[in-house]
Order: structure tokens, then sequence, then C-alpha cells
């Protein structure tokens, strides 16, 4: 089977060609989701680059989070900048993954625990009351 194949993503807006043989050059897609999409050939490893225009600004304010009466996080304030790749470190039960759950509004998931403070995306307060 030399012949290229066509495969549907349903994140991309029109088909992509995969070919078994390796002989086509590797091509960008668009996705109304994820802006640019580049595919590497065959043997590279596929590779997603997401576009600069869809990168978003993280931005936490004041930012407290409680187990109960336990204040696990307290008054973080941090920018997170698009394009940049940024690493929390520090010792077992400091709050670092309390931080990322509080900024991914999984934190009030778990029965007691509460946010305070404002983690905006772009400007946007994730916790305001019409969120």
């Amino acid at each position: 089977m030399n012949s290229p194949e066509s495969v549907t993503d349903p994140r991309m807006t029109e088909p992509t060609e995969h070919s078994r043989a390796g002989s086509e050059p590797a091509r960008s897609e668009r996705s109304p989701r994820f802006g640019a999409l580049a595919a590497e050939g065959p043997g590279d490893g596929a590779t997603a680059t997401v576009s600069a225009s869809l990168t978003r600004r993280v931005v936490l304010e004041g930012l407290h989070a409680y187990y109960g009466d336990n204040h696990a996080v307290n008054g973080i304030d941090l920018s997170f900048e698009p394009g940049n790749v940024t690493a929390i470190i520090g010792p077992s039960g400091c709050g670092k993954s309390t931080m990322v759950r509080c900024v991914n509004r999984m934190h009030e998931e778990i029965p007691g625990a509460r946010a305070e403070g404002r983690v905006l995306l772009d400007g946007f307060d994730l916790y305001a009351p019409e969120v």
C-alpha cells in the first residue's frame, strides 16, 4: 500500500494526507481551536505547535487556598507569560499542586476547600461570580 490515505481529524478544518511510504513532505494545517498545527515527516515524530495569537497570559493576584481551616497557599502574586516555560519547585507539601489546581479551578472540587484572590486569563477573572 504505497498510496497515501486520507485521514480526517475532527480538530482539523480539512483532511490531512499521510503516506505509509514516507514520500510526502511535511505540511502545516490550520485548526480553528489550536491555530497552526505543524506535522513532521515520518520518523521525525509528530509535533504540534500552537500559534502565538492563541497563547494566553495567566496572572495570579493575592491567591489564597484553604482546606477547611488549613491555609495551604498564602497570597501568591505571579504572572505566567505567553511563550515562556515556568517551573514551580519546592518541597513536598508547600502548595505547588494546590496552586495549579486553583488556576485550573479544580481546587473547588475538593470538599471543604476554597480559594480566594484572583486568577486572571487575559484579564478575565476566572473566579468572578458570573463564571
